[in-house]
């Protein structure tokens, strides 16, 4: 969906009590489109969210008088200056190792409807359960139809693939999927493989997508729970990996009109990514 104003538009999702604004608009700036996402949400009986804003953005919402919460940090890599030559990404160095003794191959592939990628989506979602929605990628043959696909091949088996977010100015990490128990490094020289893509494309922002934000900016109970949640989906593993390539944190921020319908907004947002809502929401106007 789209949400537009005077200069401006972002996209917007509908849950069960909130409607909300996703990360950066796509045109213009932030402040217009405020005013224009809480009159779409007061008219379909929602509450006004704005999620996964920088911290620009979180400025301009505060501006407006609305209610702002540091909720992640962004994984940002700048392709032009990564190196594995950093003593901070020896563990990256080890993996990779690893991952060339497995002889893996490792392609920049089509996106197209492919059996084998299918196959092993329907094998992650048996070993580590269902997918997460909202800005949790899923996977399906259309969507991947418009990102940046990556293969780990062990002879002519595809064991693993990641994809991307192409934007003109920016890669951002989606999907993740992998075989059980694939050689060490697997999912590692995929990354690899696309940070050293986004360098030859003259790219200077690629994400690893979000984590938790930094423990020390919790309060807690904020700790408690981000940690309780973590153990839940498995989510300190993948914040190991992600580390591991030393990125940048770049801090991401959620607003609302009020600390009431904050709260609210990012409980239904959170019941969305993990109980995803059916398909097929409707258009949400400007006022």
């Amino acid at each position: 969906m789209t949400l537009s104003a005077p200069g401006a538009e972002a996209a917007v999702i509908e849950t069960r009590q909130s409607l909300t604004l996703l990360f950066a608009p796509v045109r213009g700036p932030l402040a217009p489109l405020l005013p224009a996402l809480a009159g779409a949400a007061r008219d379909r009986t929602r509450l006004a969210c704005a999620y996964k804003l920088s911290a620009r953005d979180a400025c301009a919402a505060r501006a407006a008088g609305w209610h702002v919460v540091r909720i992640a940090d962004e994984m940002v890599i700048d392709p032009q200056r990564f190196s594995l030559d950093r003593p901070a990404l020896r563990q990256v160095r080890r993996k990779l190792r690893k991952s060339a003794k497995a002889g893996l191959v490792i392609r920049r592939a089509e996106p197209l409807p492919n059996p084998a990628l299918a196959d092993l989506d329907r094998r992650w979602r048996a070993a580590h359960g269902r997918a997460r929605g909202v800005t949790m990628g899923v996977y399906c043959p259309g969507y991947l139809r418009g990102q940046r696909l990556y293969t780990a091949e062990t002879g002519d088996r595809i064991i693993a693939f990641v994809t991307f977010h192409e934007g003109p100015q920016e890669w951002t990490l989606d999907l993740i999927r992998h075989a059980e128990d694939p050689p060490e490094g697997t999912v590692a020289a995929l990354i690899a493989a696309a940070i050293e893509d986004a360098r030859a494309a003259g790219l200077s922002r690629l994400s690893l997508a979000a984590l938790p934000a930094a423990p020390d900016r919790e309060g807690r109970l904020t700790a408690r729970l981000r940690r309780a949640v973590a153990a839940r989906h498995g989510a300190a593993g993948l914040a190991r990996f992600k580390t591991a390539f030393a990125p940048r944190r770049a801090p991401l921020y959620a607003a609302a009109p009020s600390r009431a319908a904050l709260v609210i907004a990012l409980a239904d947002l959170a019941l969305a990514v993990h109980k995803p809502p059916p398909p097929g929401i409707a258009f949400a106007p400007a006022t």
